[in-house]
């Protein structure tokens, strides 16, 4: 089985086979698991959504607050959901990203008038996107332990004109990205500087998941993948 083949396979499929599994991946997001499996991490996916335990921002204004509540919310329901048959030694890992322009959160475009709207308010401008990645594992699992960090990357968008705008959403890309943007969407290009973590903007900022596990737990296979935010990072001091 591919590494492709292993992050879309379920737990329960997992142990069948008699793999051990090493990471459990709360997370609905294509980019996400994306990012593990290019990072050579073998990993089983939950579903990563919270349900209504999830909260707006229209409950949480304070996006890190925001945050951090909704990647716990989606951990705790990752480990509630396997509870029974969790291994002892994996690693569930959730993640919650926000777009933040002056402040504010902007989510998923629901139409084209919409994500037209966003990206307007994004055009020449610095906004940040801000993610905590939440993760348990034993023993800390074991005492109901969350541990997690948030990364802040700093984004300065183009000014790209209305004719790119209406090309860019006539594609449908925007409706699936939050901000209606993707910074890897290469044909749009809408960034003009990314500063700081650049797996972060794409999805999953893989320092903060090395950061929270115990040395030597998180060895990543194609190093040039975590290497990438640091590139961007160095480019954008220059």
């Amino acid at each position: 089985m591919s590494k492709s083949d292993t992050a879309t396979a379920s737990l329960a499929s997992e142990e069948a086979r008699g793999v051990n599994v090493r990471f459990i991946l709360a997370s609905g997001s294509k980019r996400r698991r994306d990012i593990m499996a290019l990072a050579g991490l073998t990993f089983v996916l939950q579903d990563g959504s919270g349900g209504s335990d999830e909260i707006t921002s229209d409950v949480e204004p304070d996006i890190y607050k925001l945050t951090s509540q909704n990647a716990e919310t989606k951990l705790h329901a990752a480990v509630a959901a396997n509870r029974n048959r969790l291994p002892w030694d994996a690693v569930v890992i959730a993640a919650d990203t926000v777009v933040a322009l002056d402040g504010h959160a902007l989510g998923k475009p629901g139409d084209r008038d919409e994500a037209v709207d966003m990206l307007r308010k994004l055009r020449g401008r610095q906004h940040h996107v801000v993610t905590t990645v939440a993760t348990t594992y034993a023993p800390h699992r074991l005492r109901g332990e969350t541990l997690s960090h948030t990364v802040v990357t700093k984004v300065k968008m183009r000014a790209y004109d209305n004719s790119e705008i209406r090309d860019y959403v006539a594609t449908g890309l925007p409706y699936d990205r939050a901000g209606g943007y993707g910074v890897q969407d290469g044909e749009f290009h809408p960034a003009e500087a990314v500063i700081g973590c650049y797996l972060n903007v794409v999805g999953l900022p893989l320092c903060a998941v090395r950061a929270l596990l115990p040395p030597g737990a998180c060895t990543f296979a194609n190093a040039h993948i975590y290497a990438t935010c640091a590139a961007h990072e160095e480019m954008n001091r220059q």
